[in-house]
């Protein structure tokens, strides 16, 4: 993109962070690999969900699965209870471990869209960062065969809430009172793109652990439909 910072040459974490942001707006595609953890205290037990699987933003397609565990977690759009897929690629197709594929009906969106809107998710980041508290001192870290430099912010509650509610279609209105800061490692390969995001949420006796890893692909992933 004309104009984008030369990510090697920046060293300001506000500024590194957004352009990092803004670099998903260039990417053909994306894999990813997600895992939220939860301990909710008190004796309340644990909850989670690992997710994996490529996006084509160029046709908005993707390809992903969905793992519970052995401790459970919300499936939400992927089939589960414990284990599922999902494929969007001319249709929705769901898949319910690991049964066979079902074309579900024809919906106007799905609650995965607002990731496959490259333009969106990089501008929903890059605000949300653009409002955050920065840790003045950037670190390194490895980072596959090569070093990542690791950002450090705090997102305000104002930023994370409206983060949330491009995440979930608008669903989510407010955040829980009790809710801690939010500390949030970004971690950037040498062209300045985010390739990990880790933070942990704290609300109550709740721990909520995140971790994000993105790969750029270019060109774009293939995705097909599982039946036809």
């Amino acid at each position: 993109m004309s104009g984008a910072p030369d990510a090697s040459q920046v060293q300001d974490p506000k500024t590194l962070a957004v352009s990092a942001a803004q670099a998903i707006a260039r990417a053909p595609g994306v894999r990813y690999s997600v895992s939220i953890s939860t301990n909710f205290g008190g004796g309340a037990g644990r909850g989670g969900i690992a997710s994996n699987g490529i996006i084509d933003f160029e046709t908005r397609r993707f390809s992903g699965t969905a793992d519970a565990g052995p401790v459970g977690g919300f499936m939400l759009l992927f089939g589960g209870p414990s284990h599922g897929a999902v494929i969007i690629a001319d249709g929705l197709f769901v898949q319910t471990e690991g049964g066979p594929w079902e074309r579900q009906p024809p919906a106007p969106t799905t609650m995965l869209d607002p990731f496959l809107d490259r333009a969106g998710l990089s501008t929903a980041v890059a605000t949300a960062f653009a409002a955050s508290r920065f840790d003045p001192a950037l670190r390194t870290a490895p980072c596959g065969a090569e070093t990542c430099r690791v950002v450090g912010l705090i997102l305000p509650p104002a930023a994370l809430l409206s983060l949330a509610a491009y995440a979930t279609g608008g669903n989510i209105q407010e955040l829980p009172p009790d809710l801690g800061p939010v500390a949030v490692d970004l971690s950037l390969d040498g062209s300045g793109f985010p390739v990990r995001m880790e933070t942990r949420l704290t609300a109550g006796p709740a721990v909520t652990t995140v971790t994000l890893q993105l790969a750029r692909l270019d060109p774009a992933p293939a995705v097909a439909p599982p039946i036809q």
